[in-house]
């Protein structure tokens, strides 16, 4: 954490994205969505009042703001965060709750439905697609285990629904929470995402590159996981790690086997 003092009061900002509280990721979110790109001046600027939580009515001078700014750039660097930081949503006096910390109880299924919103939201910026990550990734608990539900095709519609309404800054913080765990996964599992790279369709409504995971998810179908279904509903975690430790199984073998051409 950053720590300073103005006016005999003290202030703190956190100096990375894994020192995020609930607070400094939507205040963080809240000047993205607010402030274009092009003022980044002015960006700069009121991310150094939002993340130390300094009151707008305390006037600091330009230079002191100059001087502080590079405290907070870390935000413009590609996030990586393992912590899930907005852990419920409360809404019509209902509460949804989110992931564990990355991304740890969602299932293939989810993942695929998240990263395919994910995707089309990159390359359209419309944040209906946000609903649709938001409704997968936030259920409610079962009443008697006390766990997180499952999401459920079957109900999506409804659900997605449900979280139509929030504010857009919030919809950014969850969408820039999910970037962080998502991030996080792709360094934990890289010889995965080359392949996943490879494995791409275009989308017909954004034109965007979409994996297909459900293709890759059909090729670990088999004595270990079951049918391609049973796929679906096993912990992403545990269908990543084998997925991953195949494709650098498969991308060594390749590179043996060149070599003793």
């Amino acid at each position: 954490m950053h720590h300073i003092s103005i006016n005999d009061i003290k202030y703190q900002a956190p100096a990375s994205w894994d020192e995020l509280t609930a607070a400094t990721l939507l205040r963080l979110a809240i000047n993205f969505h607010f402030i274009p790109e092009h003022r980044q001046h002015q960006r700069d600027y009121y991310m150094v009042y939002g993340l130390f939580n300094m009151p707008e009515i305390l006037k600091l001078p330009n230079y002191l703001k100059d001087q502080l700014v590079p405290l907070i750039t870390w935000v413009y660097e590609k996030p990586l965060i393992k912590a899930w930081i907005i852990k419920k949503l409360r809404i019509s006096g209902e509460s949804y709750y989110g992931p564990k910390d990355r991304l740890a109880n969602l299932t293939a299924e989810e993942f695929m439905f998240c990263e395919g919103a994910y995707q089309r939201y990159l390359g359209s910026n419309d944040y209906k697609y946000l609903d649709i990550l938001i409704a997968v990734l936030y259920q409610k608990k079962h009443w008697f285990t006390g766990n997180r539900k499952k999401y459920s095709m079957e109900s999506a519609g409804e659900h997605e629904r449900h979280f139509k309404g929030l504010k857009k800054y919030v919809k950014r913080a969850i969408a820039i929470n999910y970037a962080g765990c998502r991030n996080f996964i792709i360094q934990a599992f890289p010889y995965i995402w080359k392949e996943s790279e490879e494995t791409t369709a275009i989308d017909a409504g954004t034109g965007t590159q979409i994996t297909n995971w459900a293709s890759l998810f059909h090729d670990v179908a088999g004595d270990k996981f079951g049918y391609y279904d049973e796929v679906l509903q096993t912990n992403i975690w545990l269908v990543l790690m084998d997925m991953n430790k195949k494709s650098k199984y498969n991308e060594e073998l390749e590179e043996k086997l060149r070599s003793n051409r």
